[in-house]
Parts: structure tokens; sequence; C-alpha cells
């Protein structure tokens, strides 16, 4: 007999006994633990996510029990998101091409390369489910936080562009070899694989050369998606399996904005909404009516915490929210650092508290979580400096936003909806995004978080070819806007510097 131990929102760990080889999503519904499943747990819409203390991302209804396990329980707000993200995709049947004749137990990965955050998506196209989900950080990370630290990385160093395409590579093929080797199957049954991400990162999986878009005109090598096989970019792959890179806008409006954008199906009342997507690079849509406008915003690495002091990814010991009661962290465990959320939590609270200025002057260092309490032993701070990196790119976003609405002769009261995709937008508090004047007071009632929208686009892109014509109707309408050369971008920035 095993014995599952659950952890929730609010509330103490509850413990009950379940025997080894069970589903974990049936012995969760039959002691009233109430899972969001909507495709009945037959694996096809992966909305069942689970965190284990052991085994990380599991889906409920793919799980087997073999023993004693720490379950933790979705917040009711990471519940809402998948819920609202399942309702608010395109459907399609599943209709991935010929490659699946390439095996008797065919499967595909979809996968979405973040600067910070890589996600793979494994499904079993024989039984049309979706069966596991993996998530790591991207391992180039020890050469730049953001892009260009990245791309400067290979102007400095002649095998630099080798170096982050291996790195790429053999965290990706970790993850499929080892997904593999968990279900009994062999390389030659990968036969689909799917790309999103920002138009660097793209570069980086082709060993293209991205030197350019560090550069005005900010011109990258492709934007057209790439076609390649298993063989070609030795993945733990088939050698003839197909691999498929979305295609990208801009180079800093990449295939994970146009896969986020193909795959979300607004509510029909939905005429105008903005889409917003913060990670190192802030990229932002607007869809109207009448226009389908698009640029991205230099932010920094601020949102994904890269460049604060005590801060890391929206992983596992992160302190994702913050009131002026306490801390909350991702998985529930001790705090080892600061994630974007939780950084724009602590300041919108010591804004009201009067600790933080409206010019975004900090007198001291401000103690989150103390040394005895954090799980590395070190205290957990926001510094001055930590502030003034979030006013800047908090300033450059909304910037991005008041161009895109005078670009389409509207105000901000005209719209409809606001999208926010990515880890971010997963855990922000609209309050706080419109305390600290990210967002205008106007959208408060219109904030949606839609989850990982780039690894969902991704996903429709695997499962089925029927995708590619949303795909090339985002790409047709949309039109680029280069806020470098806007003559109004500078001082809108200014404008929005202060809290």
């Amino acid at each position: 007999m095993a014995i599952l131990k659950l952890i929730g929102e609010t509330g103490p760990p509850l413990s009950f006994n379940a025997d080894p080889g069970a589903n974990l999503l049936d012995v969760l519904t039959r002691n009233g633990i109430e899972i969001y499943a909507p495709c009945g747990g037959n694996g096809t819409c992966g909305k069942c996510r689970i965190r284990t203390r052991n085994q990380g991302i599991v889906l409920a209804c793919q799980h087997t029990i073999t023993g004693d396990e720490e379950i933790i329980l979705p917040s009711a707000l990471e519940a809402s998101i998948l819920e609202f993200q399942h309702n608010h995709t395109f459907k399609y049947p599943v209709n991935p091409g010929e490659c699946t004749q390439l095996s008797e137990s065919p499967y595909g990965v979809a996968i979405d390369i973040g600067t910070t955050t890589i996600v793979l998506y494994f499904f079993d196209f024989s039984r049309e489910s979706l069966v596991y989900i993996s998530s790591i950080l991207n391992p180039q990370q020890k050469y730049g936080a953001d892009v260009i630290s990245r791309i400067n990385h290979c102007i400095q160093d002649a095998g630099g562009l080798a170096t982050l395409h291996s790195e790429l590579i053999r965290a990706i093929n970790h993850q499929i070899r080892r997904f593999l080797s968990e279900h009994g199957l062999e390389e030659k049954d990968i036969v689909k694989v799917t790309f999103t991400g920002n138009t660097t990162m793209l570069h980086f999986l082709l060993k293209e050369d991205a030197r350019s878009i560090a550069f005005a005109p900010y011109q990258p090598g492709f934007t057209q998606e790439q076609h390649r096989t298993g063989a070609e970019l030795e993945l733990a792959s088939h050698n003839h399996a197909f691999i498929k890179v979305l295609p990208s806008i801009s180079g800093y409006v990449g295939a994970d904005i146009v896969a986020g954008l193909a795959a979300l199906k607004p509510e029909d009342q939905i005429k105008t909404y903005l889409f917003i997507d913060l990670g190192t690079n802030g990229e932002l849509a607007l869809v109207t009516p009448d226009r389908h406008l698009c640029c991205a915003t230099a932010a920094g690495p601020a949102f994904e915490a890269a460049n604060i002091s005590c801060g890391m990814a929206a992983v596992k010991g992160a302190i994702s929210g913050y009131t002026e009661k306490g801390y909350q962290t991702i998985a529930d465990v001790p705090p080892l650092g600061l994630c974007g959320s939780g950084l724009m939590d602590v300041i919108s609270v010591l804004l009201d508290a009067g600790s933080i200025s409206p010019t975004g002057e900090l007198e001291q260092d401000f103690v989150i979580a103390p040394a005895a309490d954090s799980g590395s032993g070190e205290a957990i701070r926001l510094t001055p400096a930590d502030v003034r990196e979030l006013q800047l790119a908090k300033a450059a976003v909304a910037a991005g936003i008041s161009i895109l609405l005078k670009s389409a002769g509207i105000d901000a009261a005209s719209v409809d909806a606001v999208y926010l995709a990515g880890g971010f937008g997963n855990y922000i508090k609209k309050e706080s995004a419109i305390r600290t004047g990210l967002l205008d007071q106007s959208f408060f009632e219109k904030i949606f978080p839609i989850g990982n929208a780039s690894g969902t686009g991704a996903l429709v892109a695997l499962k089925s070819a029927d995708f590619d014509s949303r795909v090339n109707s985002v790409l047709e309408q949309m039109q680029y806007i280069e806020l470098s050369s806007d003559p109004d971008f500078i001082t809108e920035y200014a404008m929005n510097m202060s809290f």
C-alpha cells in the first residue's frame, strides 16, 4: 500500500492510502479531490497537470502510482488558467501527416524554447494522447541572461554559436531519452518534433548566425518556417523524423508569439485585444477588427528576475506572490529566491506602504524572507537596484502598449481583453501590474492569464497540419512596428517611468 501526501494552497496536508499501480487521477477523484480534466482523463487535453516532489510535472490521468508520493495540488489560480486555456484554444483533429508511418509506435514532441526555460510536450499519436510534460532551465543561461548577452558571446568567441547550439541539443536529447527510457520506447519512435521560441533561440537551435539581430536594422537570418530531419538536427529521434520550426515575424517577435496568437480563440464578443508575453523580451500584439499590430520592447530580463539580486526563474522554491502578510512560494517549499511575479508584488506592497517613492527610490534593502526562513540559509532581499530594473522594464512595456494603441487610433478603454502569456503571466497579480504602472487601470477587469501560449501553439502544430492555415493567417495580417525608430517611443518611455 502506498501513501499519498497532498499539499494544497490552503489548509493542512492530507494523506491517504492508494494501491500501487493505480491511476493518480482516479485515486484523487475517489477521495474527493477535484482536478480539472476536461477530456475525461483520456490524455488529450493536458490540463490535469500535477507537481510531484520526485518526478516534477506529471499528467494525473497518465500517471501510475508506484509507491509513496508527495503531491502538490494546483492552486485555484493555476486551475483557472488551465480551464481558460482549454476553452480558448482552437481545436483540430489529430492529423500530424505521413510521418506517423515511420514507426509502429509513433510519438511526437512539441518544444517551446524560452530564453530561461524549455518546455517539452510528449504526444502519443496512436492513442491521440498527451503523455508527459517536461520543463527544464535553458542551459545557455551560463552564457548570459538575455539574448543580447548570448549573441555577444557568439561575437566574442568564434566557437560560441556551436557551443550554444550544442547546449540546446544536449539538453533536449537528455529529456527525450529519459522519456523514452521510462516508457519503453526507442529513438526511432519519435517521428515529429515542432519548435517554437523567440527568433534568437531558434537561430541557435538551427546553428544559424544570429549576430545581425543585435544591430540595427535587427534583421534575422530567417523568419520563415524551417524544416529539418531528425538526423540533420542530431535529435534523439528517427533519422527521418519531421522537424518543424514555426515561423517568426521579426528579429524580436518570434515564433512564440506567432504560435500563441494562432492558437488563441477569443470569445466572440472580444473584438479588440492585447496579447502580451513578458519574459527576457517583452513581445506585444494588438488585434483590432481593422488592424493587427505587434512590437517588441527591450525590457531586459527583469520580468524573469535574471538581473535581480535574489532573482530566480519561476520554478520550485521561487517566491511567486507577496502581500503585507507574507510570501507564497511555488510548490510551497522554503523560499530560494524571487521570481518576476513575486518581484512585482513586493514592489507593489512597498509602494502602497510609502517605502518606495513614486520615482522609484528605496532607501535601503528590504528583507523579504530572513535567512532563518529561507531554503538557502541566506536572507532574500529587495535592493534599490532591483527596483530600478523593474522600473525600466515596466516603462518599456507600457510605452510599447501606448505606441500600439496610438498606431491603431484607439485608447486603452477600447481594449476588450488583455491576454497575459508565459510563466510571468501565470502568476502575476493584476493588482500589482496596475499598481506598478505596467498595465493601464482600465484593463483591470479585462486581464486573463493564458499560461504558456507558445507551448500550446507548438502542441497544436505537432498534432495537426491543419493548424498551418491559422499560422499563415497571423503572418499575413500582422504589421510589425520597430519601436527604436518610432518618434514617440522615447517620450512615452519617459512618461511611464514613474510608479
